[in-house]
């Protein structure tokens, strides 16, 4: 696939510098998620199905540990509840929580005025290949499934996009593969294009029937994961696929959203330091022979995942003008990774989420557009 840098002169940069008032968000835990049914203190999760559809918004499945810490031996649990709250005036209300027909996490997720599109995921037996939309029934109150045509193989940690009436499922990964294609979704799916590398945790974006990518990353074998700081804006009429301007550090698993004048943001992110040495100590075990070496190095990980120092925090904004990044802001909270951010009349919601190694956030995240 040929990819076209973009390329803008200095004039052109000074102009769009001096004329593009950035955005600006003030940040609130609007509210969070309730304990659990027998009681328990909600540790939030990873990797939940997220959206908004007819001013409710929808928190379902998703991973966590609740048992103990991965580096202390905790099993991953995907979880069935489902969190259902409303919105009017701006303000989050519980409604109600509900058992969910699939325990899966870490689908990719799409909100859109027909419904919430979720693709993709994984559960205790892997990757799926599910893929459903979410709509809200007035008269039964409550979200309602409905099962679409299945992916073309099982995919996890994938990002999705619809335009024009289709879905478009960008990367994604399962036990034997790290995804490089596009599928788009119109009544069936069928392979779209290449990306320029295999690609998962990336943040998507589509503005104006354009396609952007911003950062991600590639699951290596025998090797530390490649992050990326690279980006791609793809048309989706043409296929055309232009590198833009790289973001400030390499960032995998934030989120990302368009606000109601166009504005893209990507915000936080993994920049892959304490997870690369988690990758590398891990590479370092499995090829230990000595058991006394092995135990020393498994101690070396479990105190690098306990001091995990979180995510960033920063919230990037991208000027299409300029072709340029730049901070706008800071979360004024642990930044969650690998979940879905949603814009909802001038508010974003983030819900839930990773914080640091292993630990959730049960908190709905929401940032009001100035």
């Amino acid at each position: 696939m040929k990819i076209i840098p973009l390329i803008l002169s200095t004039f052109l940069f000074m102009q769009c510098k001096t004329t593009n008032r950035a955005a600006e968000i003030s940040w609130s835990m609007a509210d969070s998620l309730p304990n659990t049914s027998n009681g328990q203190v909600q540790l939030g999760v990873a990797g939940p199905v997220v959206g908004i559809h007819q001013n409710h918004l929808l928190i379902a499945g998703g991973a966590n540990f609740p048992e103990k810490m991965p580096w202390e031996g905790g099993v991953k649990k995907y979880q069935h509840s489902a969190y259902i709250f409303s919105l009017h005036d701006h303000k989050l209300q519980l409604i109600d929580t509900v058992s969910f027909h699939t325990s899966t996490a870490y689908a990719a997720n799409s909100s859109q005025e027909e419904g919430i599109y979720t693709a993709g995921g994984e559960n205790e037996m892997g990757a799926s290949s599910q893929f459903h939309r979410y709509r809200w029934n007035k008269i039964k109150n409550n979200f309602v499934a409905q099962p679409l045509v299945d992916l073309p193989l099982p995919l996890s940690n994938a990002s999705l996009v619809t335009d024009d009436h289709k879905c478009y499922l960008i990367g994604g990964e399962n036990a034997n593969l790290v995804s490089d294609k596009i599928y788009r979704y119109d009544q069936k799916w069928e392979e779209y294009m290449n990306l320029p590398y295999p690609l998962t945790h990336t943040v998507a974006l589509v503005k104006n029937h354009f396609l952007y990518l911003f950062g991600g990353r590639t699951r290596q074998v025998n090797a530390v994961s490649t992050l990326y700081k690279t980006c791609y804006k793809i048309n989706l009429k043409t296929k055309e696929c232009i590198q833009i301007a790289d973001l400030p550090e390499a960032l995998s698993a934030g989120t990302g959203f368009k606000d109601d004048k166009g504005h893209l943001f990507l915000i936080g992110g993994d920049n892959g330091i304490t997870f690369h040495k988690v990758e590398n100590l891990l590479l370092e075990i499995a090829k230990e022979t000595d058991p006394v070496k092995k135990d020393k190095l498994v101690q070396d990980k479990a105190r690098v995942q306990s001091n995990h120092p979180g995510f960033s925090k920063k919230i990037l904004q991208y000027d299409e003008q300029s072709n340029t990044w730049q901070v706008v802001g800071n979360l004024p909270v642990g930044s969650p990774v690998t979940t879905t951010a949603v814009f909802h009349q001038k508010q974003v919601y983030i819900p839930s989420g990773e914080i640091k190694a292993g630990i959730r956030s049960a908190g709905i995240l929401t940032g009001t557009i100035q």
